[in-house]
């Protein structure tokens, strides 16, 4: 049986004193640090038709493509929760590291590539994307981005994909193409031998 739970990253950044740009549907329409960062991710992550496989002491996930991931914490066998802190390589180079956490009832995600690092932090009465220029942007309706016109790119989300028998995945959820089918990024999807 497989069970999908989703997460909205509704999470904040940092205040390094600068205004903060409108997050609202024109910025998800646009040609924006959001986009280009997934881009650069999705040059480098599994390939979505592949399967990895868990080393004995569940620290990585080996792909038959040159992908490795790399877990903060070991993953035990048979689990259903996503690991908050994961870097995936491409031979060897580091294609992102994902970091997702909690605390006081705020979300957050911070993916890394070699351009920098992304931030999302909030709740959902106020949400706030930092991009690896240091730019911000914020919005205190952050589910009104959820009306956004279908098809456009959407903002980060996570999906953890496991069944009660011995497969783990997550991905990066990043909205619906035209017809409402969902774009997502693969950073791991790997079985216990």
């Amino acid at each position: 049986m497989m069970m999908w739970t989703a997460l909205l990253a509704l999470s904040a950044c940092g205040d390094d004193g600068g205004t903060l740009g409108a997050l609202d549907c024109d910025w998800v329409a646009s040609d924006n640090c959001w986009k280009s960062h997934s881009d650069e991710i999705l040059a480098c992550a599994p390939d979505p038709e592949l399967t990895g496989t868990f080393s004995a002491d569940g620290t990585e996930c080996l792909y038959s493509d040159g992908v490795r991931v790399e877990f903060d914490e070991p993953v035990v066998s048979g689990s259903t929760e996503a690991p908050t802190g994961l870097t995936v390589y491409r031979d060897d180079a580091l294609c992102v590291r994902y970091q997702n956490g909690s605390g006081s009832g705020t979300a957050e995600l911070e993916l890394t590539t070699s351009s920098g690092s992304l931030v999302t932090s909030g709740t959902t009465s106020s949400f706030t994307l930092t991009c690896p220029d240091s730019s911000s942007y914020y919005t205190t309706d952050p589910l009104s981005l959820l009306q956004c016109e279908e098809g456009q790119f959407g903002l980060p989300g996570v999906v953890t994909t496991n069944s009660s028998t011995n497969f783990l995945g997550l991905e990066l959820a990043l909205g619906e193409e035209p017809g409402g089918a969902d774009i997502d990024i693969v950073l791991f999807a790997c079985s216990w031998e």
